[in-house]
């Protein structure tokens, strides 16, 4: 049982320095009996749930690309409504935007017009950091076909800048590469030493479960080590 809280332990805990999970969602877990929390991490309902983080983290880089293709078929003089219906079939987008195109499509099916379409798979989509820019494209889209803007102008424009974020976004990911790390590593080597110590020898590691003790100086070391990850992640988005 020891063991297998060690390693629930270093998986949320990688989940966590990837991103793929927030304090507020391994609160949620623990709250949960310790008895359903293996089953809980290894059910499929969770890994869909990771599953879709990624995808969410993905869907920034493919906006532009998005963005480009839809220039592209604009150009060539296809019509609006039909672009999106050729980029839902044409490659697996991240979940988000795969979602936003097939609902815009199944609306526009059934009889509303292309920019209440628009507006009703936007308005679906959960508003967040990570989905500012896929919002943002479909009422800038929503608003010049309804304004007769030209769309490609706009679309151009929307492009560039959002080109521009991600260079800069990832010249400073490159920047803070060595502070990551360094949080990576206070975040992981104590829980991949506690379960290499709980296979040479249990009994070290039965200290800090079963006695009073032993269970402060854990509770201390994870506070600790809590602490350290985020002062040095906040340390990174200062630099």
């Amino acid at each position: 049982m020891t063991f297998i809280f060690l390693l629930l332990l270093l998986i949320l805990q990688i989940l966590y320095l990837m991103h793929l999970l927030n304090i507020k969602e391994i609160y949620i877990l623990f709250k949960i009996h310790p008895a359903f929390l293996v089953g809980k991490i290894l059910s499929l309902e969770f890994i869909i749930f990771i599953k879709n983080k990624i995808h969410i983290k993905k869907q920034e880089e493919e906006i532009p690309k998005l963005i480009k293709l839809m220039i592209s078929y604009l150009k060539a003089g296809i019509q609006l409504s039909h672009v999106f219906k050729i980029i839902e079939s044409k490659k697996k987008w991240p979940l988000p935007i795969q979602t936003a195109m097939y609902k815009i499509n199944r609306y526009y099916s059934q009889g509303m017009t292309l920019d209440q379409s628009i507006y009703s798979a936007a308005k679906s989509i959960k508003k967040n950091k990570k989905t500012y820019y896929l919002l943002l494209l479909l009422n800038m889209i929503k608003m010049g076909y309804v304004n007769s803007g030209n769309l490609v102008t706009l679309l151009e424009k929307m492009d560039n800048r959002i080109t521009d974020k991600i260079l800069l976004d990832k010249k400073m990911s490159a920047a803070t590469a060595q502070i990551r790390f360094q949080s990576f590593i206070i975040g992981i080597f104590p829980l991949f030493i506690a379960i290499i110590i709980w296979i040479i020898s249990p009994s070290y590691i039965l200290f800090f479960f079963q006695n009073k003790i032993g269970i402060f100086l854990l509770i201390t070391m994870i506070l600790l080590n809590t602490t350290g990850f985020y002062i040095l992640k906040k340390m990174a988005q200062l630099k």
